[in-house]
């Protein structure tokens, strides 16, 4: 498709992906970690290598134990590290597919802005791979 030009319209687009941290798959992200940051995947795999526990408890004292198998876990402040070395693939196939549509990420939002048939071919790879 030809690059945008002045009379092409142009837009942005806002994406919040459902639940980005939970829902991603912690092999695929040590796996990804172990080839793009070696020095760093051992920390990451120590701390992600076993279920999260969860502890709610109750008013009058007993409690319930939540084991979380997938995702990183929220209030981590090394959780962005892994969660974005993990969404590194998807992203640099969404760059090379569609140069022309800027896409900053942070988490599991996003934006895409640039010509109109670069967000709606960027949006539809993403709805084909992202869940993946």
């Amino acid at each position: 498709m030809p690059e945008a030009t002045q009379e092409e319209p142009t837009g942005l687009l806002q994406v919040d992906a459902l639940s980005g941290f939970n829902e991603l798959g912690q092999k695929d992200m040590l796996w990804t970690m172990r080839h793009r940051w070696a020095n760093g995947a051992l920390s990451s795999f120590n701390c992600h290598r076993h279920a999260s526990l969860l502890v709610l408890q109750r008013q009058g004292g007993s409690c319930e134990l939540l084991r979380s198998k997938e995702g990183v876990t929220q209030g981590d402040p090394l959780s962005m590290v892994p969660h974005g070395l993990a969404l590194r693939p998807l992203l640099e196939q969404l760059g090379s597919a569609v140069p022309s549509a800027v896409q900053p990420w942070c988490a599991g939002n996003a934006a895409i802005e640039g010509p109109v048939w670069g967000i709606a071919k960027a949006m539809r790879l993403l709805q084909q791979q992202g869940p993946a």
